[in-house]
């Protein structure tokens, strides 16, 4: 069994036995909470349970595409996107769930007061990860947050007001990216290395007209080289892309010249996040925050990586 096989059995492994709760499938202006259900319901985990008491408006049909005027002023959202939701996986439990567990804004469970058993925040230890896509008051978060961490709950928080909105993520203090992009492995085949520190590998661009597609920091090995054999079927080395067809290794002076041949192949190799709670993250946001746990974006750009 290939190492690539390997680790879809085992991502499939992970997602399916993963309980997702999601509160809030938004208002009339914002359908982000139910897209995140929807692709989420897609992936095939064991069971997502939907959270929302509003009930339909006529404005919500204008972004609620599950909805009918059938629902308006009878069912809340959750109750009218149920049969839909549930229609997209057959093997995905779908349910609602009407607590309202949501900490009133005068709250003062923060800071890592132990929850009791009646406090309506318990059920969620029988989640692993909860999604909140609603604006809510800065103590809220934070006591919802600090659940999560001590529960070891992973805990999504995003909102969309228009052109601009914000993601904030936490798996815990320390935590493991397998696959940071969800794209195959990419091979490249080897046209030239220098002898030289640092090295520079070139890839033969003939073939297919490829160019690479790599970024800063992604690793690669090397196997079938002629010539330059200290780099064959040795361990992942970072790259530093220089090109779209060349890309610095570490120095290589003294190795053997090159000859010919070789391909280079990526590897994804697990890389560590270290999560800050989201009280940490109010009291000391700056702009190096970005590619942590906060992440900024708006309509017209990718994700904003420091």
């Amino acid at each position: 069994m290939s190492n690539d096989f390997k680790k879809i059995i085992k991502n499939l492994f992970l997602i399916y036995f993963c309980r997702w709760i999601i509160s809030n499938l938004n208002s009339f202006k914002l359908k982000l909470g139910l897209e995140v259900a929807k692709n989420i319901i897609l992936a095939g985990p064991k069971q997502v349970t939907i959270n929302d008491n509003n009930i339909v408006q006529p404005r919500d049909l204008g972004s609620n595409y599950f909805s009918s005027e059938n629902n308006i002023g009878k069912n809340t959202r959750a109750d009218a996107c149920l049969f839909k939701l549930r229609e997209l996986n057959a093997y995905v439990q779908v349910d609602v769930d009407k607590r309202n567990f949501i900490p009133e804004k005068n709250s003062n469970s923060t800071g890592g007061t132990r929850i009791s058993l009646n406090s309506p925040l318990y059920f969620l230890k029988d989640f692993n990860v909860l999604v909140i896509t609603e604006f809510i008051s800065k103590e809220a978060s934070e006591t919802l947050n600090n659940f999560c961490r001590e529960n070891k709950i992973g805990f999504i928080y995003s909102c969309v007001n228009g052109l601009a909105g914000f993601v904030f993520v936490d798996f815990g203090d320390l935590f493991l990216i397998h696959d940071d992009n969800g794209e195959e492995i990419k091979q490249f085949y080897v046209s030239n290395i220098t002898k030289e520190n640092p090295g520079i590998v070139f890839i033969d661009d003939s073939i297919d007209n490829q160019k690479l597609d790599l970024s800063h920091g992604d690793y690669v090995t090397f196997k079938e080289i002629t010539g330059m054999t200290e780099l064959n079927d040795t361990p992942p080395r970072p790259v530093r892309i220089l090109s779209p067809f060349t890309f610095s290794i570490e120095d290589t002076s003294k190795f053997s010249d090159y000859i010919c041949g070789g391909i280079t192949e990526q590897i994804k190799v697990p890389k560590p996040v270290f999560n800050r709670s989201l009280k940490e993250a109010f009291e000391n946001i700056t702009q190096d925050d970005v590619g942590m746990n906060v992440y900024y974006f708006n309509s017209f750009s990718k994700f904003i990586f420091k």
